[in-house]
């Protein structure tokens, strides 16, 4: 074993133990080239929730290239995605599946809803298709991430193979590259490996099965399994392999900017975020699912990587990997600490989509309820996750407090702080106290995620 990594594995270790002592799980692997090395005794599974979209983007590419066999037309990268689904309505009609892949669609960022998706079944998922879709912006002009869109490059796969999508991901990327202990259905999980899925407060938290939101974030996994996975990508910087090796190449490209934050220029690639400075390459993907936090991380120059899952809502795992990659690679890991990216900016789209009537209305209807609680409205506006992620009982009683608390006027006025096509920023004065309040909604135009606080 590599004694470079030594260090590394300290962070890990102690990582490990820190997280057993709040009840949580946390499974490690680190990756020296093509070496992989994590416990030996450490064969549980976890779900890796959104580094799942690396493996949606290889079969992808995989089609594309002749690397996996069609059942008639095979796709190219700038096929739109209406000329594959055509029930799909303008502009998402007109996005390609790069646009898909390199997360500039135009769909709106819609994790909150989106996570509890991945069930959903064929008949649904089709009718879904055919519905108007929020945008933020024209297909290939902006970054936005869409897990709706990983979700129809799913359905892309199916239609060019005309197999179901777990079967290609599983029989064409994960048993090809030696992964033997991954799964896309919960059910194919060994008794006793499968990890429990904690919330947040230690909740046992539901894993759902497979369906049509696979894509976005279904693969089950030990870290040593995506040990591996990382292995392919960074040993591919070596290879003159044209096939497979091209395909772990390519999806480690920048191809759409959307962020910048001291040295660092960060993008998307195809399933995976790429960080670079004036001389480094970071590649690093998080997954989030409600049960589960994780994030796989590589410094592809010195050959270095490294993978943490852990078991509980949203486990700020990315903190570890980039302590731990600092340890071998002095300034580089502590590049993508939360602390170092505080003072990010974004990049807007150079021309945003005009503000939908629909998701304006339901915006000014989150005032609404806020001062004067509508079942009505809730029923008619709000995604039904709302109520998955925070129970509606609790969220009208966090309304009056805060409401209580800033003692403001029923006819206070609205100060918007921000506004974009899918999510607003807006405060209101009380004598006592001010309050902000920030709501996004849904491709559908519900709204998906409401924080109401004291500011």
């Amino acid at each position: 074993m590599s004694s470079r990594l030594d260090p590394v594995v300290d962070v890990l270790s102690a990582a490990s133990s820190e997280a057993a002592g709040s009840g949580t799980s946390l499974s490690w692997a680190t990756v020296d080239d093509s070496e992989v090395r994590c416990s030996d005794t450490d064969d549980r599974v976890y779900s890796i929730a959104s580094m799942s979209k690396s493996f949606t983007a290889a079969s992808v590419l995989g089609i594309c290239h002749g690397l996996i066999d069609v059942a008639s037309r095979r796709p190219a990268l700038d096929d739109t995605l209406g000329s594959w689904i055509p029930q799909l309505q303008e502009p998402i009609a007109s996005a390609t599946i790069r646009d898909a892949l390199s997360m500039s669609t135009g769909l709106p960022p819609d994790d909150p809803w989106a996570d509890r998706q991945q069930a959903m079944s064929r008949e649904e998922f089709e009718a879904l298709l055919g519905k108007p879709f929020i945008t933020n912006f024209a297909p290939g002009t902006g970054y936005a991430y869409s897990n709706l869109g990983y979700a129809i490059l799913g359905r892309v796969v199916e239609l060019a193979t005309e197999r179901p999508f777990i079967d290609v991901v599983e029989e064409d990327i994960i048993r090809r590259v030696g992964m033997t202990e991954s799964f896309l259905d919960v059910t194919q999980v060994p008794e006793g490996k499968l990890t429990p899925c904690l919330g947040r407060d230690g909740s046992v938290q539901p894993l759902l099965g497979p369906g049509t939101f696979s894509p976005i974030g279904g693969l089950i996994c030990t870290a040593k399994d995506v040990g591996i996975w990382v292995s392919h990508f960074i040993t591919a910087w070596t290879s003159e392999d044209d096939g497979w090796g091209r395909v772990f190449r390519e999806m480690q490209q920048m191809y759409r900017y959307f962020t910048t934050y001291g040295p660092v220029t960060e993008g998307y690639g195809y399933g995976l975020h790429v960080a670079v400075t004036g001389k480094e390459h970071i590649v690093y993907h998080c997954g989030g699912y409600p049960g589960y936090g994780s994030t796989m991380m590589w410094h592809p120059r010195s050959g270095v990587g490294i993978v943490v899952l852990a078991n509980r809502t949203y486990h700020p795992a990315i903190r570890v990997t980039s302590t731990a990659l600092d340890t071998v690679v002095p300034g580089v890991g502590d590049l993508l600490l939360p602390s170092a990216a505080k003072d990010r900016k974004t990049c807007d789209a150079v021309h945003p989509s005009p503000m939908n009537p629909q998701v304006r209305q339901h915006l000014d209807d989150v005032e609404k309820i806020i001062r004067n609680w509508s079942n009505d409205l809730v029923a008619r506006e709000w995604s039904p996750t709302m109520d998955m992620d925070r129970p509606l009982d609790q969220r009208r009683k966090d309304f009056e407090d805060v409401v209580e608390a800033t003692r403001e006027s029923v006819d206070a006025a609205i100060d918007v702080v921000e506004m974009t096509p899918y999510r607003w920023i807006w405060r209101v004065e009380g004598p006592l106290a001010t309050r902000q309040v920030t709501a996004s909604v849904n491709p559908l135009g519900q709204v998906q995620a409401l924080d109401v606080r004291i500011v």
